[in-house]
């Protein structure tokens, strides 16, 4: 009935909700909210992805398509660690392909924040959903190989609100 989470306090368990899940242990609490953090995700890391979908080098491309594979691969071999560089490794190096230097400063300024946010709810995750994000990541790394610079958007803000979803955070209204 109660859950305590360190530097955070003792809160008690909604048993009436179907999945009675306690709040997440958010390390930024006393800075930002995690659900403030997601929406800043939603607009900053759509946003790289469409600038950055029509000026991806081969190289770059090649790049996103390892750590793609990476993701994939090492949730399939149970190497968690792995899995976790390849999906922050995946967004960086969208954010690093952005030609706006302004916005992929302020996403690296940010990006330590960002990374929590990434991890925050990997205890949570269940197997379908990290199959759907396998999925999620598979759709942008196609939008972006084809230059569909909106459609890699979408998919980049699709997949970010179905992570906060886990998070038990509702970022669907928000552009």
């Amino acid at each position: 009935l109660l859950r305590t989470l360190p530097a955070r306090g003792t809160f008690v368990v909604d048993t009436n909700r179907a999945e009675a899940k306690p709040p997440l242990a958010w390390r930024f609490d006393g800075s930002f909210s995690l659900s403030e953090v997601f929406e800043t995700r939603t607009l900053v890391e759509a946003e790289l992805c469409r600038l950055a979908t029509p000026v991806l080098t081969a190289a770059q491309l090649e790049a996103l398509s390892e750590a793609c594979q990476a993701f994939e691969t090492s949730w399939r071999d149970s190497d968690l660690i792995t899995h976790v560089e390849a999906d922050l490794a995946f967004h960086a190096l969208i954010a690093e392909a952005c030609p706006n230097r302004m916005l992929c400063g302020f996403y690296k300024s940010i990006n330590e924040v960002l990374t929590e946010s990434q991890r925050a709810p990997i205890p949570r995750t269940e197997v379908a959903r990290m199959e759907a994000s396998i999925k999620e990541h598979r759709a942008i790394l196609s939008a972006l190989h084809r230059g569909k610079a909106e459609e890699a958007a979408a998919a980049m803000r699709e997949h970010i609100r179905n992570t906060a979803r886990i998070a038990g955070i509702d970022v669907t209204g928000f552009p």
